[in-house]
């Protein structure tokens, strides 16, 4: 499924701060975790949260893909 337009312009708005193979770098190492966008969008006072997309993912790839297991449930804390 592609995404949409607005997910498209997010990702353009963020390329320029791609560090490392990660579109969303944290400071230290790694991709930022889904607290730290979970914080940040709190202060934004946005009604959405980041919870729970890992396990959309997993669901998703299941449903949609012949991908092994393995392949649906790797994440970064693995």
């Amino acid at each position: 499924m592609p995404l949409v337009p607005e997910a498209l312009a997010i990702i353009e708005q963020a390329k320029p701060f791609a560090r490392d193979g990660y579109l969303f770098p944290s400071v230290k190492k790694g991709a930022i975790s889904d607290a730290t966008m979970s914080r940040l969008m709190e202060r934004r006072e946005l009604a959405a949260r980041p919870h729970g997309s890992r396990s959309s993912l997993r669901d998703w790839i299941a449903e949609t893909t012949d991908a092994p297991f393995d392949v649906a449930r790797n994440d970064a804390r693995s």
